[in-house]
């Protein structure tokens, strides 16, 4: 018998009643008399119901403590709710008697429980269909795949759900018999539902039990069921003996943090756990890359690195020794000294991600300091870290520096007393030459060498006369000129590529160690690109070198992903690099290249315009025909005479065959000005003097070099 609608009604009978008495007392009185006064009385009626109350609770203690005597004279196996449930598991605790969990929990504490064991499910409901087929069972089946988000019992086919109900039935008989992932969910939902349970404890302990027998085989579930098994603990308010041992379980597999949704939070939890700890010395990689903002990945000294853990190491080491220093100076940590003074509450839903139908419930998984939004920390160790790399990359003899690292001169003495000896363990990297594919081997037949030889001066001379007399060939167009002579000697050492030249400031005067020293690849890069890549990258440089892909300004049409191929494979056979990034839709520059980008491309308002070209009609003509190609090997033959061999090597390198760029020069050029501007037979190949003057005037009315 419950006690409690009986004390309700016998106090608020008492109160009622003193009420009554009270007004009736008041109004009897005078104004002016004062004897009695109504909120004295009052207070002893209420002396009188708090009198009353305590006798009816010891009342309803003594009730409780002899129905808890009675439930634990059942057998355990008869401990089951009306419509049937199971009770097979391997307890967190040692198990206890009923009688003995309800004296360690009280009623209060078990509404939550009481709701969803008890409260109408309807139809079409999870817990409606999980509570009706608790008891289902098959005696025999075979393992059938299932593939499901949010497993539910309507996803299972005939041949599912007898698997399912056999497996279920075996492991709550204590057998871990291997079934798929999904399967694993679906019971999982049933026991946060309680379904099948007689207290929570039970059905933690099964839950817990699901998770040890298949964490090996499923690691996935590390993910879910022990932030689900903690949120267990908080949504049903287990026992305090229960929820420590939970507690120091979690912390022993190194997964505390796993009710924490948010990445930023998880790292600020491994932040104040290492201030909390006693290991000061060692930085998880984890943790300092919460703390900076810089990106060691993002530079191609940590990605050909041999040893990217010594490096990480060596970044953590230097987060440390800051730490360590504004210690010894200040007498306070850095994280106290220029971290955020406030704290936040972390908050979470319990059983997110899961399929459950009781009541929402957000509780307080920690409170800790957001120390990556605080800019003076960040940027202090960020800084810390640039310098700690430079250190390294001095060790290996690398040739490029990180710019722009501002620290105190103390402070960097102190990082090189601390770092500099340790850096031994660094190596330099090894140079390995780009690989070059080995060719097929050719057998050439000398007879038909020679009569297509002869067939090339024929065609030649034919069309140089044609050229002159001003008759076009009979019969359509002339076939392919063979423009080399066969080679029969091969050179010992492959020919260097001659780089495209392009026109870049002067370099300074006096110019820091390691700086700029790739400038002349990054301009390379630069002249073969196209206006809208060179532009992708002025708008990076004016956002510090890292912007959104969905704040780029591009022109109809184009694609960033394109722009971005372009650049890289410029840069790639340039550069044996990348320039550009992309990291979680962030474009990012990478970090050894922004020096020399800086250097060479002018912002959008200090772009010099070029006084205007004034050509004549053919050579007009023709620097509008000039593709890009063409306009680079003849800058190239305007300072310098090729070799047969580094033309090819100049047209390799921009996927291209030497015969077709030559022959296709010539061909506009007789198109246009009535004349080839190189000797297709010359060796080395040289621009015809009489034409020079008139390149440049082309070269310098397409932009390409300024004029004089």
């Amino acid at each position: 018998m419950d006690p409690r609608p009986g004390v309700r009604r016998e106090i608020l009978g008492l109160l009622e009643k003193r009420r009554r008495q009270v007004e009736a007392t008041a109004s009897s009185q005078t104004a002016l008399d004062g004897s009695v006064d109504p909120f004295e009385d009052l207070c002893l009626a209420l002396h009188d119901v708090l009198e009353k109350l305590g006798q009816r609770m010891e009342q309803a203690a003594a009730l409780l403590t002899a129905e808890g005597a009675e439930l634990q004279k059942v057998p355990l196996d008869l401990q089951r709710p009306q419509s049937g449930s199971f009770l097979t598991s391997v307890p967190l605790i040692a198990p206890e008697a009923p009688a003995n969990v309800m004296a360690r929990v009280s009623p209060v504490r078990r509404v939550r429980w009481e709701i969803v064991q008890y409260d109408r499910a309807y139809p079409g409901e999870f817990l409606e269909e999980a509570r009706r087929r608790v008891n289902e069972t098959r005696k025999q089946a075979q393992p059938v795949p299932l593939q499901a988000y949010w497993t539910s019992y309507h996803v299972l086919d005939h041949a599912q759900e007898n698997w399912y109900f056999f497996w279920r039935a075996r492991f709550r008989a204590g057998e871990a018999l291997p079934t798929e992932l999904s399967y694993l969910f679906l019971h999982a939902y049933e026991v946060l539902h309680g379904v099948g349970f007689p207290h929570p404890e039970a059905a933690f302990a099964h839950l817990r039990q699901l998770w040890y027998s298949y964490r090996e085989t499923h690691p996935k579930l590390d993910d879910y069921l022990l932030a689900w098994l903690t949120d267990f603990v908080h949504y049903y308010e287990l026992d305090d003996q229960t929820a420590q041992a939970w507690r120091e379980e979690v912390q022993a597999h190194g997964r505390a943090d796993l009710t924490v949704t948010s990445w930023e939070d998880r790292g600020n939890l491994m932040i104040q756990s290492w201030l909390e700890g006693d290991n000061r010395d060692h930085v998880p990689k984890e943790m300092f890359r919460q703390l900076i903002t810089y990106v060691p990945g993002s530079n191609k000294f940590y990605r050909e690195a041999q040893d990217q853990a010594a490096l990480d190491a060596l970044f953590g080491r230097a987060i440390a020794l800051t730490d360590d220093f504004y210690r010894q100076t200040s007498g306070k940590s850095v994280f106290e000294r220029l971290g955020p003074k406030k704290a936040a509450q972390i908050k979470r839903q319990a059983f997110v991600g899961a399929v459950f139908e009781g009541p929402h419930l957000s509780y307080t998984v920690g409170t800790v300091r957001r120390y990556r939004r605080d800019g003076k920390l960040s940027k202090l160790l960020t800084q810390a870290v640039r310098y700690a790399e430079n250190l390294a990359r001095k060790q290996t003899g690398f040739k490029t520096l990180l710019r722009e690292i501002a620290l105190p001169a103390e402070l960097k003495t102190y990082l090189d007393a601390h770092l500099i000896p340790g850096l031994g363990v660094l190596h330099t990297p090894a140079a390995h030459p780009p690989a070059v594919p080995e060719r097929p081997r050719v057998q050439l037949d000398p007879e038909r060498l020679a009569a297509l030889q002869q067939e090339s001066d024929e065609i030649r001379e034919r069309l140089l006369e044609e050229s002159l007399t001003g008759e076009a060939p009979v019969g359509g167009s002339a076939p392919a000129l063979l423009l080399f002579k066969v080679q029969p000697v091969v050179p010992a050492e492959p020919p260097s590529v001659a780089p495209a030249l392009s026109r870049r400031p002067p370099l300074p005067a006096e110019l820091p160690e390691g700086h700029l020293t790739d400038v002349n690849g990054v301009a390379e890069v630069l002249y073969t690109a196209s206006e809208a890549g060179c532009d992708l990258l002025r708008q990076l440089g004016s956002h510090g070198w890292e912007l959104a892909e969905r704040d780029l300004r591009l022109p109809p049409g184009t694609f960033a992903s394109t722009l971005i191929d372009e650049v890289n494979e410029a840069a790639q056979l340039r550069l044996g690099d990348v320039l550009l990034l992309q990291e979680d839709g962030v474009l990012i520059a990478v970090e050894d290249y922004r020096a020399q980008l800086e250097f060479l491309l002018p912002s959008p308002g200090q772009t010099a315009t070029a006084p205007a070209v004034i050509l004549e009609e053919p050579w007009q003509a023709l620097a509008g025909a000039l593709p890009s190609i063409h306009l680079e090997l003849l800058d190239h033959l305007l300072q310098a005479d090729l070799t047969v061999p580094e033309l090819e090597a100049f047209t390799a390198a921009r996927h291209a065959f030497a015969s077709v760029v030559l022959e296709d020069l010539n061909a506009h050029a007789l198109d246009t000005v009535g004349d080839i501007l190189v000797d297709p037979y010359g060796d080395p190949l040289t621009l015809e003097d009489a034409y020079r003057d008139n390149v440049r005037r082309v070269l310098q009315a397409r932009g390409l070099i300024r004029p004089e």
